[in-house]
């Protein structure tokens, strides 16, 4: 299967309660409709790209990384590359490369998307747009060790009320996922 239409089958399923991120989705199945490759960062507009959400096993924390070229702490995520099967595996290869994790420590929680968003990256001639799918992912290994500074746990409470909204909405659904189980 192809990469367009592995994700416009996640999407086929993909339903949210927010309303900030539910107007995403028509803007992502329209880039997908469209003749040009919408994974391909040459796309001067926009393109897709793949993050992982990282929860610790208790589910309390999100592992963030200092993005130097935005400057801000995020999840790991970037681009998808021409040899990733989808836009999981691009999340999941720079989950891997972006933290120095063992494959072994990593659990997904699920193979569906979890969260979506659509941001601006860059300014003047260079900006476009990161439509983002991100997945959920739970980290097994040794919590205090970190191999890839900066980086850090961060409460998901906090995360609520300290981020911007994008990571506040995914932090949001993250607890309300464990008050239902």
């Amino acid at each position: 299967m192809d990469r367009k239409t592995d994700l416009l089958e996640l999407f086929a399923t993909y339903q949210t309660e927010y309303e900030s991120e539910a107007h995403y989705i028509p803007r992502f199945k329209q880039l997908l409709a469209q003749p040009i490759d919408p994974f391909s960062r040459l796309n001067p507009e926009a393109h897709i790209t793949g993050s992982a959400i990282i929860l610790d096993r208790r589910i309390e924390c999100v592992y963030q990384i200092w993005h130097v070229k935005v400057g801000r702490w995020l999840q790991p995520g970037g681009h998808v590359e021409d040899d990733d099967a989808n836009v999981y595996a691009a999340a999941l290869r720079e989950l891997l490369e972006e933290t120095g994790f063992d494959r072994a420590e990593i659990i997904p929680l699920r193979s569906e998307i979890f969260d979506v968003d659509i941001h601006p990256i860059g300014s003047g001639s260079g900006a476009h747009e990161h439509f983002d799918v991100r997945f959920a992912f739970e980290y097994i290994g040794d919590l205090e060790a970190i191999p890839i500074p900066p980086a850090r746990w961060y409460p998901l409470t906090d995360l609520m009320y300290d981020a911007d909204e994008s990571q506040a909405r995914y932090a949001k659904k993250v607890i309300e996922a464990l008050k239902s189980n």
